[in-house]
This record gives C-alpha cells, sequence and structure tokens, in this order.
C-alpha cells in the first residue's frame, strides 16, 4: 500500500494528495501522517511548495469529513 501511496503523490502532485485525505477520511487504515509526511519529504526536496501542499491536504481532509 505505501508504494501505491508514493507513485499516487509523485504522480498526481498536490491533487494526489487531495484525493489521499479525502480516501483517509474515508478508509482509515491509510495514515494522514504517511501522505502529509511524504508531501514534506517532497516540500523539503523542492519538488512541492509548502503553502498549496497545505491548501491540499486540508481541503482533502474537509471534503472526506
Amino acid at each position: 500500500m505505501n508504494d501505491w501511496i508514493v507513485q499516487l503523490i509523485e504522480g498526481g502532485g498536490y491533487w494526489g494528495i487531495a484525493f489521499l485525505m479525502v480516501i483517509e477520511n474515508v478508509f482509515p487504515p491509510i495514515p494522514s501522517e504517511l501522505i502529509m509526511g511524504l508531501g514534506g519529504i517532497a516540500v523539503a526536496r523542492g519538488r512541492m511548495e509548502f503553502l498549496p501542499l497545505m491548501v491540499a491536504g486540508t481541503a482533502g481532509s474537509t471534503l472526506g469529513n
């Protein structure tokens, strides 16, 4: 499952983060700590920006609730 999450984040970018956060609220075994943690690593490596990552994660989590 972790490989699938990593591939979705790499391929989907911010949309992938938002989608995974929606799924995380519907299907609890996917931990949000993994999703946002990988997003944070992408920010540290310069592949993503912090503010859009935060907005995508928040929007996905809110939609999932």
